[in-house]
């Protein structure tokens, strides 16, 4: 806005000082439209963090109106040393004797000593396959192809063939072993379980593929006995044993699932002759952190409405949203849903569920009495929290709460209408305001103009009266010596 920062010119005016002096006495309107801005915004504002809060209030009760998140169950093992267990919502409550009689193991394979990695071990083809041995027939697994390596005299090192059955991917990991006879090569299957047992196959280019001499020694045919030429088998392939109340489970891995449902076993050890007690039981802690949360959500959200809705006499610490008839509604709405009764079910108030409701409007849990609920099992709570009957006023409060809140959040709810209302309100408020600043504008303009114009006319006026007096005094002076001459 073009401002005049100089007196008058000629006159002594202060024509700067009197144009905003009568600029500002026209702010007024502008002043107000700004008010109602910062009030409009300072409300819209407010209404988002009220959304904010309520949506984590709906994500509360959704989590807590959903019917398979009340149906987690944990697993606990007396024996702790024998296996860790986890439960899913799929297991059945009760109790079982588990014994772990073996754990599952990869095979290892061992050869006759040599003097070091350098030594030659022989030239000819290695053929490994994986499978399951049934006495001296093997059974290759399914999908398990055999793998060849060739050994020449660029590999025919016991490091060489080491580093050649490792660098060829197959499921077999070679190393190299040094005792007080030697280094001995070792080969281990890199899974567990009978079928993942090894066959070495050889053919020797020195013509004799069974004696102990050239690649023949690095042979493996299923033979245990001691005296067996070739590899000797240290440590078999062997499957997981549990007896689950006296019944067999076999499983190629330590991880075991599918014996018990939802429940997975991770064996650690063996406890034969010792069972221990799995029990798998409703997750207690799973429901008292989703009405915790609950809870938490409600107490947050009715704080901040009562804070932004509140009244001061003196006017200096209302709040944003007070008087507000829709933000009065939405904290009604809330009291008004955790007092409705279910009508449905064994618990009919959150009272009865171990949740009190206090003079402040906020919930709290009692937990000596939620716990007592809970102890007798989670169906009741279940469903005042889930039951969703056609009859709205038979359903679970959470689902209650769920819908109502999907009601206010959505894009025709309260929420919606009131920040959508706002912002037209705001837009219009600059327009209007825009609008004051031009006529302002505009006005000082046309008073700079018109004083500028009487500033002018004024120091002209004053030129002129100067000038006159000044005359009449040389015509009084002339006049005067005229008079004394005669």
């Amino acid at each position: 806005m073009p401002t005049l920062s100089s007196a008058g010119i000629g006159s002594g005016l202060d024509v700067a000082g009197l144009v905003t002096k009568l600029i500002d006495a026209e702010k007024r309107p502008l002043q107000l439209l700004q008010m109602r801005a910062s009030t409009a915004n300072g409300k819209l504002s407010a209404y988002g963090k009220v959304k904010a809060q309520l949506d984590l209030l709906r994500t509360a009760s959704s989590d807590i109106a959903t019917v398979t998140n009340w149906s987690a169950k944990s697993a606990s093992l007396a024996n702790a040393a024998v296996a860790s267990v986890s439960a899913s919502a799929t297991s059945t409550v009760g109790e079982y004797n588990v014994e772990v009689t073996h754990l599952a193991q990869s095979q290892r394979l061992v050869a006759a000593a040599v003097p070091d990695t350098s030594a030659l071990m022989g030239t000819g083809t290695i053929t490994l396959g994986v499978g399951k041995w049934n006495g001296s027939t093997f059974e290759p697994s399914a999908g398990a192809t055999p793998v060849t390596i060739t050994v020449d005299a660029t590999n025919n090192s016991l490091g060489g063939i080491r580093d050649a059955i490792n660098a060829a991917g197959t499921a077999v990991r070679a190393s190299v072993v040094t005792d007080t006879s030697g280094a001995r090569l070792v080969l281990t299957s890199t899974a567990t379980g009978t079928a993942s047992a090894l066959q070495v196959s050889v053919v020797d280019d020195d013509g004799t593929p069974t004696d102990s001499a050239g690649l023949s020694r690095l042979a493996y045919n299923g033979d245990t006995t001691a005296s067996a030429p070739g590899l000797r088998q240290a440590q078999p392939a062997q499957d997981a044993r549990i007896l689950l109340d006296g019944i067999e489970v076999l499983s190629s891995t330590n991880t075991v699932s599918g014996a018990i449902d939802g429940v997975t076993f991770t064996l650690r050890g063996t406890n034969t002759d010792s069972p221990t007690t799995l029990k798998v039981s409703h997750n207690t802690g799973n429901a008292r952190a989703m009405v915790d949360k609950f809870v938490g959500a409600y107490n947050a959200a009715v704080t901040m409405l009562a804070d932004l809705t509140k009244a001061d006499p003196g006017g200096t610490a209302s709040g944003a949203l007070q008087g507000d008839a829709a933000a009065r509604s939405l904290a009604n709405s809330l009291r008004s849903l955790v007092t409705r009764m279910v009508p449905s079910g064994t618990l009919s108030t959150l009272a009865q569920a171990g949740i009190a409701l206090g003079k402040d409007g906020k919930l709290a849990v009692d937990g000596t009495r939620f716990d007592a609920t809970i102890a007798s099992g989670t169906a009741d709570l279940q469903s005042f929290f889930t039951a969703t009957s056609g009859d709205e006023a038979a359903q679970g409060i959470a689902v209650r709460f769920k819908s109502a809140l999907d009601s206010i959040l959505g894009s025709d709810g309260t929420i919606s209408a009131r920040t959508t209302g706002l912002d037209n309100t705001i837009k219009a408020n600059k327009r209007d305001q825009d609008r004051q600043t031009a006529r302002l504008a505009a006005m000082e303009l046309r008073l700079k103009k018109q004083y500028g114009a009487l500033d002018t006319m004024i120091s002209t006026m004053s030129t002129m009266s100067s000038t006159l007096s000044q005359n009449l005094t040389q015509i009084a002076a002339i006049s005067s010596a005229s008079n004394g001459n005669n």
